[in-house]
C-alpha cells in the first residue's frame, strides 16, 4: 500500500500551474510556427520552382541578403545547412561547401547561374568576418614594446605623418602631447587597445593625411578641443566593440564583396573618426568634460545607422 509521502504531490501552487500552462503554450506555438514555416517553404517552392535560398538571393542584396541567408541556414531542417553558420573551414573550402548546398537542394547551375557566385560571396563574407575579428584581436592583445624596432618605427612614423615639417626633440619628450598623448612617452596610452590603437592612427594619417591633419588642428581648439590621440584610441575601442558585437557586419557586407580584411577595418576606423570630429563640434561642447556624453550619443547614432541592412555603411566625412 502506498503511503502518503510516496504519493505524487498535486500541483496546488498557482505559480506552478501558470508556469506549466505557459510552457505548454510556448511548445505549441513553436510547433505550429515550425510546421507553418515548413509548409510555406514547401508551397513557395512548388509555386516558384526555387528553394528558400534561391528566393533570398533573387530578392535581396548585400547585408540584407546575408542576414536572411543566416536566418534560413539557422532554421533549416538539414544539419549540413545549420552547420554552415559556424563555418569551421578555410576560405578556400567555401566553394566546395556551396557545391554541397546546391547538390542538397537540387539546384542546377545552368538553371540559376547567379546562385553559385552569390552564395559563395555571402559565405566568404560571413567566414571572413570571423577571421577579421580574430586578427584584430591579435593586434589588440599585442602590447606596445619600446624594445620592438617595428613598434618604435611605427610610432615615429605617426609623428612624421602628422608633423612633417617638425622634428622631435627626442623619442621621449613632452612634444607628444601636441598629438594628444597624455605624457612624454605615448606607449603608456596604448595599454587598452595595444598595437591596434597605433595601427588605426597611422593608417588614418597615412591614407587620409589631409583629413587627419585637419582633424588634429580641430582638436587644438582652445575651448572645444580634445586630445587627438586619446580620442583616437577611444574610438578604436568603440570600433572593436562593434566588431565583436557584430554591428560592423552591415558595413562590411555592404561595402566589401568578399572577406573583409584588417585593412578594411582600419579604413572603417578612419571613416568613424572623421564622422566623430564633425559630430563633436556640432554638439557644441563646453569643454572636454563633455566627451563621455557626446561619445555615448555618437555611438548610439552609429549603431542605429548600422542597424539598417540596406543602407548601413561607413563613409569618410567631407
Amino acid at each position: 500500500m502506498m503511503n502518503r509521502e510516496s504519493c505524487p504531490k498535486p500541483i496546488n501552487n498557482k505559480r506552478d500551474v501558470v508556469k506549466t500552462k505557459l510552457q505548454s503554450s510556448i511548445f505549441l506555438v513553436l510547433y505550429r510556427v515550425t510546421f507553418l514555416r515548413s509548409f510555406v517553404k514547401w508551397l513557395l517552392r512548388k509555386l516558384t520552382g526555387a528553394c528558400e535560398l534561391q528566393r533570398i538571393i533573387r530578392t535581396y542584396k548585400f547585408a540584407e541578403r546575408n542576414e536572411k541567408i543566416e536566418q534560413s541556414l539557422l532554421l533549416s531542417k538539414h544539419e549540413v545547412l545549420r552547420n554552415l553558420i559556424n563555418l569551421d573551414v578555410e576560405l578556400e573550402d567555401v566553394p566546395m561547401l556551396v557545391t554541397k548546398v546546391m547538390n542538397l537542394k537540387n539546384i542546377v547551375p545552368e538553371m540559376d547561374p547567379p546562385f553559385e557566385g552569390a552564395l559563395t560571396t555571402c559565405l566568404l563574407q560571413m567566414k571572413g568576418y570571423k577571421i577579421l575579428f580574430d586578427r584584430v584581436e591579435v593586434l589588440r592583445k599585442e602590447l606596445y614594446d619600446c624594445e620592438n624596432e617595428s613598434h618604435e618605427k611605427l610610432l615615429l612614423k605617426l609623428w612624421e605623418l602628422l608633423k612633417p615639417d617638425e622634428e622631435l626633440d627626442s623619442r621621449i619628450c613632452k612634444r607628444w602631447c601636441e598629438l594628444g598623448f597624455q605624457g612624454s612617452d605615448p606607449k603608456t596610452d596604448f595599454r587598452g587597445m595595444g598595437l591596434l590603437g597605433l595601427q588605426c592612427m597611422v593608417h588614418f594619417a597615412e591614407n587620409h593625411n589631409e583629413k587627419a591633419r585637419q582633424i588634429l588642428q580641430h582638436s587644438l581648439h582652445p575651448v572645444q578641443g580634445y586630445s587627438f590621440a586619446i580620442v583616437s584610441i577611444n574610438l578604436t575601442s568603440l570600433m572593436y566593440e562593434m566588431l565583436q558585437s557584430g554591428q560592423l557586419r552591415t558595413h562590411f557586407y555592404n561595402k566589401i564583396q568578399g572577406p573583409p580584411t584588417v585593412e578594411d577595418f582600419l579604413h572603417a576606423f578612419s571613416c568613424v573618426f572623421s564622422q566623430f570630429d564633425k559630430f563633436w563640434f556640432e554638439s557644441e561642447p563646453e569643454n572636454v568634460m563633455a566627451f563621455s556624453r557626446i561619445r555615448g550619443n555618437f555611438a548610439l547614432q552609429l549603431g542605429i545607422h548600422l542597424s539598417r541592412p540596406y543602407y548601413g555603411s561607413l563613409e569618410m566625412q567631407d
